[in-house]
């Protein structure tokens, strides 16, 4: 059960990031928090490294809690994209561009 809460934890700070957009994230700088909704109590920390490719981010999210004396830690990584594509020019090619944010989970 543990597992599945740090996995929540990780899955909610993902959605946040990408629905905020890996730049503007970065520049609110609130890079790891805790989750004490459930016990034992969760704390998460986001790393995020350019990768200097195409406007990629290396994100990692790790969540870490202790049961009794011991340690647990789970993390997960994905790339994202910091291109803010609100800010892009339209372009009028007849095709329609898919709904989204800025970024996106691969």
């Amino acid at each position: 059960q543990h597992y599945e809460i740090a996995a929540s934890v990780i899955e909610r700070q993902f959605t946040l990031i990408d629905a905020t957009g890996i730049d503007a994230f970065i520049e609110q700088d609130q890079l790891e928090g805790t989750y004490d909704e459930a016990e034992p109590g969760y704390r998460w920390r986001v790393e995020t490294q350019y990768k200097g490719i195409d406007d990629l981010y290396l994100v990692t999210i790790a969540v870490e809690w202790m049961e009794g004396m011991r340690p647990y830690r789970l993390m997960a990584q994905t790339m994202l994209d910091g291109t803010d594509t609100s800010k892009l020019p339209a372009t009028n090619s007849g095709a329609s561009a898919p709904a989204g944010g800025s970024g996106g989970r691969s």
